[in-house]
């Protein structure tokens, strides 16, 4: 069997590159382990403006709400005794909403892509090795349903299989920017719950968050330290409501008073890059770039590399510059993300001494909307972080300056 593209990983970043690149005339194959669509029960779901902008350029947005997903607009930081309240400015696309779909309806309704776009797509197929044409990547021999060994062979292998990624492993990718898991989330789902559309709640040491996903539900929990979260594994079940009801106890009252529809979960990840693509390989979504879940940007990171990757293949594969195009694609991917990727860390510590200038700039905020609806942005990714935090404009917030900034 012979591709233009093989991706191995049926999840959010290899369903939308094979989507797209089936879009585009491509023959794709498209290889996943597990059984698919399936709920992935460490997500919290999350899709920021950057991301829904790519639903919206894909036309899937009218889609995506039919699943009874609604868009949120509005957006609250609790600071204990400060509230910041605004919305996000809007993506390029004029995208100001987010979403938070559970994983198995947006990865159906990607795969249902997917397949109307001409892709192949094999589940329950546990890719063993790669096939290679001297020193460059030329297929997969893999395990198929029924327990027989297949092959496969493409322009290029595409690994979307996650931070445990078996094709980084068998390609040698590099791994750098490395940072251990330095938190741990907390949640579970409810319905009934009277809730904001995003509500976020800093306290030393924690964050707590909540939002409505699919039916009416909304997912809710906080982030800990990673030692902190060691002291509530007895009980994980009375730690989260503990927790809750130390941060807020209106917001832990809210979600008493509603039904609780699952087990509380726990989920968390370290950081880090990874060399994006060789010859006749590339890697995209946590396979290369796995940021802590603090930022909640998995699902828009996945959606944004993918765009980048499928536009690589199919100019490379037109021009005969397959191997060039996959080498831009990766230093494009690090030049876009490394500055967000240092901020999520950065994030993720969770550091209970907040810095005085940090402080200043909250202090500062209120009464300047168009900067609260920047620094909101910040995290939708429809601001740069370097912009923002640029020492000249932090400044101007600070001072309280009607000078408009040009994040405003």
């Amino acid at each position: 069997m012979t591709f233009d593209a093989i991706i191995v990983g049926g999840r959010c970043a290899g369903a939308s590159l094979a989507m797209l690149l089936g879009r585009r005339g491509l023959k794709v194959l498209l290889l996943d382990a597990a059984e698919l669509p399936s709920d992935k029960t460490t997500s919290t779901h999350f899709i920021w403006q950057s991301g829904t902008g790519c639903l919206k350029r894909w036309g899937l947005i009218k889609k995506l709400e039919a699943t009874n997903c609604a868009p949120h607009q509005s957006y609250l930081l609790d600071l204990g005794g400060l509230e910041l309240r605004g919305a996000v400015r809007a993506n390029e696309d004029g995208m100001s909403q987010s979403y938070a779909p559970r994983r198995h309806v947006i990865d159906r309704l990607l795969l249902e892509e997917a397949r109307a776009a001409g892709v192949e797509i094999q589940d329950g197929c546990k890719v063993l090795d790669m096939l290679r044409d001297g020193d460059r990547v030329a297929g997969v021999s893999y395990r198929d349903r029924q327990g027989g060994v297949a092959e496969a062979r493409a322009h290029i292998v595409v690994g979307a299989d996650g931070i445990n990624s078996t094709i980084a492993e068998l390609v040698g990718a590099e791994t750098y920017n490395y940072r251990t898991k330095s938190q741990q989330i907390f949640f579970s789902y409810f319905k009934g719950v009277d809730i904001e559309d995003v509500e976020f709640y800093s306290r030393p040491g924690r964050m707590g968050f909540a939002w409505e996903t699919n039916d009416w539900e909304v997912v809710a929990g906080f982030c800990c330290r990673g030692e902190d979260a060691k002291a509530m594994a007895d009980d994980v079940a009375a730690n989260y409501w503990r927790e809750l009801a130390t941060m807020s106890p209106s917001f832990h009252q809210r979600l008493k008073s509603a039904e609780q529809t699952a087990p509380v979960r726990m989920g968390g990840t370290p950081s880090l890059m990874r060399t994006a693509g060789g010859k006749g390989w590339a890697l995209v979504g946590d396979a290369g770039l796995n940021m802590d879940p603090v930022s909640a940007a998995g699902i828009s990171n996945a959606f944004i590399q993918a765009e980048m990757l499928a536009d690589a293949i199919s100019t490379g594969l037109d021009q005969d510059a397959l191997d060039q195009e996959i080498t831009s694609f990766a230093q494009a991917r690090d030049e876009k993300f490394g500055p967000y990727f240092e901020f999520t860390a950065d994030l993720a510590q969770l550091n209970p001494d907040v810095p005085d200038e940090v402080m200043q700039l909250f202090m500062a905020l209120p009464g300047q909307q168009a900067d609260i609806d920047a620094y909101f942005g910040v995290f939708a990714q429809t601001v740069p972080v370097t912009e923002f935090f640029d020492p000249a404009n932090l400044q101007r917030i600070i001072a309280g300056s009607a000078v408009p900034s040009q994040t405003a």
